[in-house]
């Protein structure tokens, strides 16, 4: 099944249903240092969403002529200052700020993944 503007999450809860994934709040793990806690917390939210918006799909890491799509990122030095730039593909690897289980099918699924969720991508990149 192939994501569609319809079908796509709104929430991270609807993510977590889609993805057939708990909710997990990091901050209860006691072992976890406190400076980690929402660069885990992205992560782990930033795969989630991934996953539900990939319909449970991945794109093949090890196949080098399939897209890989991921939004890219800027950012102006200051708190406020994180914005989505636009999605690109690499066909081979995964590039600085991308990991191969956040990666999207087509420029369309990225793109949306940076508009709806820009928190839990800021939380990855700068948490």
């Amino acid at each position: 099944m192939e994501t569609t503007k319809n079908n796509r999450p709104k929430s991270l809860d609807e993510a977590c249903q889609l993805a057939n994934r708990p909710a997990v709040d990091f901050a209860k793990f006691t072992d976890l240092p406190s400076d980690l806690v929402t660069v885990f917390n992205g992560m782990y939210n930033g795969i989630v969403i991934t996953e539900a918006i990939n319909v449970g799909t991945k794109p093949d890491v090890a196949y080098p002529n399939v897209r890989k799509w991921h939004p890219w990122f800027k950012t102006s030095g200051a708190p406020a200052g994180f914005a989505f730039d636009e999605s690109g593909y690499d066909c081979g690897y995964a590039a600085a700020g991308s990991g191969s289980r956040l990666q999207y099918h087509n420029e369309e699924d990225s793109d949306y993944s940076a508009e709806a969720f820009p928190e839990i991508w800021k939380d990855i990149q700068l948490g």
